[in-house]
């Protein structure tokens, strides 16, 4: 997340140098937030990319738990 982050204020601040973004310099949080989020989704780490992982994680050790359940042995 942090290279994301340093890449998008680097491109950010060239585009201020060149007199870009000026006119909405109050509200380019918003846009330079989901830039940011755009760069993380290629790279495999956009939030629902990491919601999905967890997820299976979670689905993986509740079948390892259960896998030690003498009652549901078939």
């Amino acid at each position: 997340m942090f290279s994301s982050y340093m890449e998008e204020l680097e491109e950010y601040k060239n585009g201020l140098k060149e007199g870009r973004y000026w006119d909405t310099l109050e509200t380019n949080h918003h846009w330079f937030h989901n830039k940011i989020n755009d760069r993380l989704y290629k790279s495999g780490c956009g939030i629902s990319q990491i919601e999905e992982a967890a997820h299976e994680i979670r689905a993986d050790i509740q079948n390892y738990f259960e896998s030690f359940n003498p009652i549901k042995r078939s």
